[in-house]
C-alpha cells in the first residue's frame, strides 16, 4: 500500500510497539531509510531492528527534528494525525491504523487487519531465515487478560504480548528473548528439555508438532518444523 521503495524515508511512530518493531524490519529490508519514534529506553533496541534515526518522542517534537519523509506509518493515532502529515514530502503518504485527526485529508489512509496465507507464509518464511526478528515482551495467562490489556494500552511494551492458555510452557529456564530464527526452537527445546517429562513436546490437543520450547522469548510460526527436521523434536 505504501509503495515503499529503497531509498525512500519512512517515519514509523511507535516503533518499539508489536506492530512497529516489524514495521521497522519490513521497511528496512526493503532498502529504506527508517526513522522510528520511541521511548529514550528503546532507542537501541529500535536501532538494532534497522532504525537509521530514532526520536524521543517524550522530549523532541517530531515536527521540528525530520521533514520531507515519504511514508507515515502512525501506530498511535489522535492528534499524532495531522502533526504527521506536516512531516510528509510533496508527494508522501500517511497510513494509520489507528482513528486520528488526519482523516479526509488526501494523503490519509486508514488501515485494518486483513492478513492472507500468502503474506503470513511469506513473514513466517522471513522468520525461520533470521531475517525478521519477533521479540516477545512477556507472556501472560489468559485467566489475567484484564491486567494485558492495561499493559498494552499502557504503551510500554517491547514487541509482543502473548497470551496463551498453558503459561506454565512458556517459562525457559534461560529466559532469553533473543532467541530468533530457524535456530530458536532448536535452542529453546534443548533448554526446556528437562520439562518434557511433564510436558510432552507434540500435545494432542494443541496440534502437531507443537512443542513448549518455543517459549523461551519466540513465536516459532512454522510450528517447529525446522526442530523436527533437525531430530531435536
Amino acid at each position: 500500500m505504501a509503495q515503499l521503495q529503497g531509498g525512500g524515508r519512512i517515519l514509523i511512530h511507535a516503533a518499539a510497539g508489536g506492530v512497529g518493531h516489524l514495521a521497522v524490519q519490513f521497511a528496512a529490508l526493503r532498502g529504506a531509510s527508517v526513522i522510528g519514534t520511541a521511548r529514550a529506553i528503546n532507542h537501541d533496541f529500535v536501532a538494532a531492528l534497522g532504525a537509521d534515526t530514532v526520536i524521543d518522542y517524550t522530549t523532541v517534537d517530531f515536527t521540528t527534528a525530520i521533514h520531507d519523509v515519504d511514508v507515515v506509518l502512525d501506530l498511535v493515532g489522535g492528534e499524532y494525525g495531522t502533526r504527521s502529515l506536516r512531516v510528509l514530502g510533496p508527494r508522501g503518504r500517511y497510513i494509520t491504523a489507528q482513528d486520528s485527526d488526519a482523516t479526509g485529508d488526501p494523503r490519509s489512509r486508514q488501515v485494518t487487519g486483513r492478513p492472507s496465507p500468502t503474506a503470513l507464509a511469506a513473514i513466517a518464511r522471513l522468520v525461520v531465515d533470521s531475517r525478521i526478528r519477533v521479540h516477545i515482551d512477556r507472556v501472560m495467562s489468559l485467566a489475567d487478560v484484564a491486567a494485558a490489556h492495561r499493559l498494552a494500552e499502557s504503551g510500554r511494551i517491547r514487541g509482543k504480548l502473548v497470551l496463551t492458555p498453558w503459561p506454565g510452557d512458556f517459562l525457559c529456564p534461560r529466559q532469553d528473548t533473543q532467541n530468533m530464527g530457524a535456530d530458536a526452537c532448536r535452542r529453546c527445546v534443548e533448554c526446556c528439555r528437562p520439562r518434557a517429562d511433564r510436558v510432552p513436546l507434540n500435545s494432542r490437543d494443541r496440534g502437531p508438532n507443537y512443542a513448549n520450547g518455543t517459549t523461551a522469548g519466540v513465536i516459532c510460526l512454522t510450528d517447529c518444523q525446522e526442530s523436527s527436521r533437525s531430530g531435536v523434536l
